[in-house]
């Protein structure tokens, strides 16, 4: 509690110093918001409520955790929200609805595994039968239930002399026998089950900004009354050397126009952001640049959440290939600090 406590303060001085506010002002305020709101002062730094441009009464339309997991409930009944939280299960969704996702190519688990022709794929000797007909190909392996991009794996399988290998994509030299990987990698999580599906061949645009991670959108879409609206949008961004864009694998996210699709600027996710212009790593530009195939990624935001049944709100990732976007995953329940970047408060945004 005292560390916390301390935090609160030293962040205040930070911004009472940077933004020229009084820290009785930034006291005051956030004992009002606590009384009145319940809203902690972690939460008054995260969504910079501190703002001199905002009033107090839109101050008051944020959400604390628990009344963001109310509003989710609302919109989004627990019971259905399975068929999202199951790679597996929504991965069938998205495939037979003709929505735009990766190629589905296998689910290895150690009970009902099977690959898409529905040959057994349950232990290490089915993974090698397995991946004698992918040689040469990139795969992706997705936790069953994994979130943050906990547990995935993206790898090049190869035929060499003494049998199959597997390399990182970010590692290409170093190639484990099949064995080893599964061991290494597979074994302790096959109870739970790998999703095995194509990688995602990003457009170049996107490539050019981090090309060690698939970098995708962030897009928040809502239905009421039937009519269905994206409000909020933002860019995801991997680290060098990074195969994943969330930020708690040091991720960065950039700041979008809604309309237009350009990229406005880049930040950290920190509760005081680091802001930029450029890639901290690669150095690529990164305000102005229009993303490719803006309209189509809203339109298919859009026609992905009509198609989950009493799904009235998600936070989507969408990948831009080559060719358009792609699904790569639906939360219903996306992190609330994540609107921060929308610029409006949680009531606004869920129509509370």
């Amino acid at each position: 509690m005292l560390d916390k406590v301390i935090y609160v303060i030293r962040l205040s001085r930070y911004i009472s110093q940077r933004e020229n506010i009084s820290l009785l002002t930034l006291f005051l305020e956030m004992l009002v918001l606590y009384i009145t709101k319940r809203l902690g002062p972690l939460l008054y730094f995260e969504a910079r409520l501190w703002r001199k441009g905002l009033s107090l009464r839109k101050k008051m339309r944020y959400f604390n955790e628990s009344q963001y997991k109310r509003r989710i409930n609302e919109l989004n009944p627990e019971a259905y929200r399975k068929f999202s939280n199951n790679k597996l299960v929504e991965k069938s969704i998205l495939t037979l609805l003709g929505i735009p996702t990766a190629e589905f190519i296998g689910y290895l688990h150690s009970a009902t595994g099977s690959d898409c022709e529905g040959n057994q794929l349950i232990n290490c000797q089915q993974f090698k039968d397995f991946l004698l007909l992918h040689d040469g190909e990139k795969l992706c392996f997705k936790l069953t239930e994994g979130w943050g991009g906990t547990g995935f794996l993206a790898v090049l399988v190869s035929k060499g002399e003494k049998g199959l290998y597997l390399s990182s994509l970010v590692e290409k030299s170093k190639k484990i026998p099949v064995n080893k990987f599964f061991d290494m990698y597979l074994l302790n999580n096959i109870h739970h089950g790998f999703v095995i599906e194509s990688y995602i061949k990003q457009h170049d645009i996107l490539a050019n900004l981090n090309e060690s991670s698939v970098n995708t959108l962030r897009v928040w879409v809502i239905q009421q009354d039937e009519k269905v609206k994206v409000v909020g949008a933002l860019l995801r961004l991997g680290r060098e050397g990074q195969l994943v864009d969330n930020s708690n694998q040091g991720g960065i996210i950039c700041l979008l126009n809604l309309t237009t699709g350009k990229i406005k600027q880049g930040m950290t996710t920190g509760i005081i952001p680091c802001e930029f212009d450029r890639h901290p790593d690669s150095g690529a530009q990164l305000s102005g640049v229009q993303l490719p195939f803006w309209r189509e990624s809203m339109n298919l935001a859009k026609s992905c959440l009509r198609v989950f049944p009493n799904t009235n709100f998600v936070g989507l990732d969408i990948a831009i290939s080559v060719s358009g976007p792609i699904i790569v995953e639906l939360n219903q329940e996306p992190d609330k600090v994540g609107a921060r970047s929308f610029d409006q408060p949680h009531a606004d945004l869920l129509r509370y």
